[in-house]
């Protein structure tokens, strides 16, 4: 917590998108974040590699 602020400190970060298609994608990207938060660093790790392995494979060359 930002004790000045009296705000937690990931507050300070967070920004509310004015289209809605970016309120879904923050929407999304916030769940994972959630979902991910009470992972150990090693199930973090593995996701992030599925990611990127999703990624590679969907993105063009």
């Amino acid at each position: 917590m930002v004790a000045a602020l009296q705000v937690p400190a990931r507050e300070l970060f967070l920004y509310e998108p004015e289209k809605s298609e970016d309120k879904h994608k923050r929407k999304a990207i916030d769940e994972h974040m959630a979902m991910i938060n009470s992972r150990s660093i090693d199930e973090v790790n593995m996701i992030t590699k599925i990611s990127r392995d999703i990624f590679k494979a969907i993105d063009p060359k």
